[in-house]
């Protein structure tokens, strides 16, 4: 995932589940110079517990979008899916703990904020 190397050090040993707490959704479209748009999905996770670190993902040509008005989610997973040979769709993601949140995309991009 493009710029996880940025943000690994604020993991450290704590597992993805410590950023559970959904600071900000954002789920709208973009376009482009040429006047293309795509579907962008921004995600600013929190930690639960001090010291409150966010990260933030985006997530380009988002596609099959389903969610829930959400304040945590336990159970993040992004997993590739580049095999599937889906309409060049990368990755999946979504909470393993419920089905409510979850969608594909293209490309995808991780900061600290």
């Amino acid at each position: 995932m493009e710029g996880y190397a940025e943000i690994a050090h604020v993991l450290g040993e704590r597992p993805l589940s410590h950023f559970s707490y959904v600071h900000s959704f954002f789920f709208g479209t973009l376009e482009g110079l040429s006047g293309n748009s795509w579907r962008v999905i921004e995600l600013v996770l929190a930690e639960m517990d001090a010291p409150s670190r966010k990260i933030g993902l985006r997530f380009h040509r988002v596609a099959n979008v389903t969610y829930s008005a959400f304040e945590q989610i336990v159970g993040l997973y992004i997993r590739s899916i580049e095999e599937r040979g889906r309409e060049n769709l990368r990755y999946e993601v979504g909470d393993y703990e419920t089905t409510r949140s979850t969608f594909s995309a293209t490309r995808s991009r991780s900061t600290i904020r």
